[in-house]
């Protein structure tokens, strides 16, 4: 977990998505689990989405968004393929956390 928080610091502070994360309008999402931290940001179109599972389980989620890019994710077993196929329905692995571009 330290780790993606080091590298999404990073993404804050220098890459394509700077604008995104800095500026962007926060949205959360998935509010009613107190171990899961799901929010939204958005501008000019362009949305990140950042799922955090604090559990030592997996969690689903279901969301109505589409996969365009994986950017971040703290497990090197991510399928990456699996999910991009499809709308963000998907089993988090215990406190895994993913950061991911949707439409």
């Amino acid at each position: 977990v330290f780790y993606f928080y080091k590298e999404l610091i990073k993404l804050r502070k220098n890459s394509p998505y700077q604008e995104i994360i800095v500026d962007g309008k926060y949205q959360p999402l998935l509010e009613s689990d107190p171990n899961l931290i799901a929010y939204l940001r958005e501008k000019e179109g362009e949305r990140l989405l950042l799922a955090a599972n604090f559990k030592n389980k997996e969690v689903e989620i279901n969301l109505d968004y589409q996969v365009e890019e994986i950017i971040l994710s703290n497990y090197p077993e991510f399928d990456y393929r699996a999910l991009k196929a499809k709308m963000l329905d998907y089993q988090l692995s215990p406190f895994e956390t993913i950061l991911l571009k949707v439409k």
